[in-house]
Formats: structure tokens, sequence, C-alpha cells
């Protein structure tokens, strides 16, 4: 993809929360070019990434994931991982 110019594309994230410490979920991540200028299907990025978010504690969450590039531009295997601090605040029950 060009690194000049703003660009486009799409982020979505779908979650079940199957208990409190454990939290399933898919993730899509795209990149379809300039705007106003989309680049052609096979130069787009499109990730689907299978992910989990784990409570370690209260005010703790780890996020990892491992997924798939649909098309040829982006990676072909994606890992993902994110660690989480939230200050203040209450955590749902």
């Amino acid at each position: 993809m060009s690194t000049s110019g703003w660009g486009i594309g799409l982020a979505a994230r779908a979650s079940y929360e199957a208990n409190r410490r454990f939290t399933p979920s898919v993730e899509y991540y795209s990149d379809w070019g300039q705007v106003l200028d989309f680049a052609p299907l096979g130069q787009q990025i499109h990730q689907i990434l299978p992910s989990g978010d784990i409570h370690l504690m209260k005010n703790l969450l780890l996020s990892v994931g491992v997924g798939v590039g649909a098309t040829a531009a982006g990676n072909r295997v994606v890992y993902k991982s994110r660690l989480e601090f939230s200050f203040g605040g209450r955590r749902k029950s």
C-alpha cells in the first residue's frame, strides 16, 4: 500500500463474554488503499483473526490471536497480542 495521503480501511470485532475470565472473539482488519482511489482487490489487505481476551486480574487483560491474510498483498499469518491495564473506574460484574 502507498504511504502517502489518506488511507481507508475497516476494523471490526465480534465477541461473546463466555465467563468472567475469558472472552472469545473474531476480528477483521483491512486496508483498502487511498481515499477516493481504492486499490484493486488483489492489492488490498484483508485479515481475519480468531482471538480471545483473558482477564488475568481485576484490571489486567491479555488479548491474543492468530489470523490469516485473505489476499496476497498482506501477511499470510498474523499474530496479535495486547496487554491492557485499566486505571480507575469499575469493571463490569
